[in-house]
């Protein structure tokens, strides 16, 4: 009997795409790195090139506003510098208005994947590099960005603007890069993106990972999102700069959707008043496991949503009553109910470093009042925010980014697990220069080293595991890995449900704690029937209802693997004809939250340890689609 096998299939695409550019990869040195050249040598290239740019100094200028001095347009080429520090290129300002100039704009397409690399930037006008179109895997690395500070209407010298900007529905990696006094500014789609699902701890993101960026003026934004994005900052070096997101009453139409903020190393060096470490506007993520250094006059990320009732904000975009569009703990609109799902922000294990823990380690979000008194209804923890609390069923996508470790000799194992009779049968391709294979299980101990000959593996411990394989050389380096689950069990079913009509139009409900052999997922939420919401906690608010009418609910467990278990009792309760709610509908909701946190603590750690040993091809669980799901995929 075939398992309902979850693979990560994204890295396979990947590589079939670039194996099929490189089969016809030339390389094109331009003549010199002056603008001319390189926009010559560009030109020539075609899908797969690799472009060569010496060594030099070199001033550039773009022709017009909102587009780059030299231009890649959907080409899956490579622009390589000779080095930050070897081949610099400064900026020239040629037009004057509101639109940004910067030095390379590459408008990509999905399916042709680009790269810029070894170039230092050295106040190239207003930003660095422009990247816009659908292309879902492009590269920046090793790259230096010298920013123009920026001077304030009394003259004091601020923050530059931009190092690189990011827009439409584009997804990629800036990789060990160097940026000063300027920022990543990362936009999506606006309201097309905002229809897409929440999918943290995937590959659809603007990734930002083991780069030094740095302030030598006052405090300023290390990201800056807006209209949709959704983008991961983790494993860099950060001094004077905080974490920073729009909602929706700046710049687009919509506020940023999604980020994930991890493993960073935020310091404050002393020579600004940095007060505080973060300014949240709006939408949901996960922020964990960063280190702060320094002495940080304030150690909280603020939460705020500035178009409350009276807040500061273009009419147009307030929001009178909870919930505030795009506001923090609010993701896509699933159902199409014109509320948008709760999905709340988590925030657990950040901590200053060893040499500051004087102070303890502070509750790192905390909502401020700055904009609006009204601001404490719209946004509260426990319902909107958590903090000391890892997001339920998270699992980060595997670092390195795949992106960054990818080479032309295209590793892959192609994983496959089948289990018959209670045993599992492992089987995968061949890796070259390999000397053995290990096989884990759970991503424990390793449980067979095979040698290179051998590329299948039965296992008779029975199904219902997480299986890790790695391609290992002489030198004990993993040429590649790729992990597999074999689990067709299902969560324990939700139960105590409880259903509260609060108004005409709104029944809220709690349920108790499910579990899972593996890593639980979630909670889904039905109505007469009917999906109407997903959730990671224990409790929902269903409001836009009808008074004076009767709705049933059920509610079913979801694991990592896509397997739903079977639904809890049904409660039926009817909305008042007018005003306030009635009593509890249903038996007394469960707790357990901590034993449940716990679980999921020790789950993610092995998943941590397979995005940190594998240092070829990374990967990770996709849940399995309902029908509705797999006739429209978002992503």
């Amino acid at each position: 009997m075939r398992l309902n096998i979850v693979r990560f299939t994204i890295l396979a695409m990947v590589l079939a795409v670039w194996i099929n550019i490189q089969t016809q990869a030339a390389t094109i040195t331009a003549d010199s790195c002056k603008q001319e050249d390189v926009q010559k040598a560009i030109d020539q290239a075609h899908d797969g090139d690799t472009v060569l740019v010496p060594a030099g100094n070199a001033t550039w200028s773009s022709a017009d506003q909102w587009t780059g001095a030299v231009k890649i347009t959907k080409k899956s080429i490579t622009l390589m510098g000779a080095g930050i520090g070897k081949t610099i290129i400064k900026g020239e300002r040629t037009t004057v208005g509101p639109g940004w100039e910067c030095a390379i704009s590459v408008n990509g397409s999905e399916g042709k994947p680009f790269r810029v690399t070894g170039f230092t930037f050295n106040k190239a006008v207003d930003l660095g590099i422009k990247i816009r179109g659908t292309c879902k895997n492009w590269r920046v690395d090793h790259c230096e960005f010298i920013c123009q500070p920026q001077t304030d209407s009394q003259g004091k010298e601020v923050a530059g603007i931009n190092a690189i900007a990011v827009d439409d529905y584009t997804y990629g990696v800036v990789d060990h890069c160097t940026i000063q006094d300027g920022e990543i500014n990362i936009n999506s789609n606006e309201n097309d993106a905002w229809d897409r699902p929440l999918t943290l701890g995937s590959a659809n993101a603007v990734y930002v990972e083991q780069c030094i960026m740095r302030e030598t003026t006052p405090l300023d934004d290390v990201i800056d999102g807006r209209s949709g994005a959704r983008y991961v900052l983790r494993y860099n070096n950060i001094t004077n700069m905080e974490l920073h997101c729009h909602g929706i009453e700046g710049g687009g139409t919509r506020g940023t959707h999604s980020y994930e903020l991890y493993a960073n190393m935020l310091n404050d060096d002393g020579k600004f008043n940095c007060y505080r470490h973060g300014y949240i506007r709006g939408g949901t993520g996960v922020i964990y496991d960063n280190v702060s250094r320094g002495k940080w006059a304030g150690d909280e990320i603020q939460l705020v949503h500035q178009c409350a009732k009276s807040g500061y904000c273009d009419p147009s975009k307030s929001t009178p009553t909870y919930p505030g569009k795009d506001q923090i703990g609010r993701s896509t609109d699933s159902n199409h109910d014109v509320v948008q799902d709760l999905e709340p922000l988590y925030a657990w294990n950040n901590k200053r470093s060893d040499a500051d823990q004087q102070n303890g380690n502070p509750k790192i979000l905390l909502v401020v009042q700055d904009f609006s008194p009204e601001q404490a209804d719209y946004i509260k923890e426990g319902r909107d925010f958590y903090n000391d609390t890892p997001r339920p069923g998270y699992i980060p996508y595997p670092y390195p980014h795949p992106l960054t470790v990818l080479d032309e000799s295209g590793r892959l194992l192609g994983l496959k697990g089948v289990e018959n009779q209670g045993a599992v049968s492992l089987t995968w391709n061949a890796v070259k220069n390999t000397v053995k294979y290990q096989v884990r299980r759970n991503w424990g101990a390793e449980i067979v080293s095979l040698a290179a000959t051998n590329t299948e593996y039965i296992d008779n411990a029975g199904g219902g595991y997480l299986y890790l394989v790695e391609a290992v050389d002489s030198d004990g380096t993993v040429l590649a890995a790729e992990g597999v689950m074999t689990d067709q069990e299902k969560p324990t079913v939700p139960t105590g449900l409880s259903a509260i009509p609060i108004s005409g139009t709104q029944i809220d409900l709690k349920w108790g704690l499910s579990t899972d052999n593996l890593v639980l997922g979630g909670y889904r939420i039905y109505r007469n029937g009917e999906l109407v919401n997903h959730n990671a906690t224990l409790a929902y608010s269903d409001t836009n209802l009808t008074p004076n009418t009767l709705y049933t609910y059920t509610v079913t467990a979801y694991d990592a693997a896509g397997n739903e278990s079977a639904p809890s009792e049904s409660v039926a309760v009817t909305t008042p004809g007018s005003g306030g709610g009635g009593s509890d509908a249903g038996g007394g909701g469960g707790g357990g939250g901590g034993c449940f946190i716990a679980a999921v603590r020790s789950a993610v750690s092995w998943f941590t340890v397979l995005a940190t040993v594998t240092a070829g091809l990374g990967w990770r669980i996709r849940r399995e689609k309902s029908k509705e799901q797999r006739a429209k995929s978002w992503e």
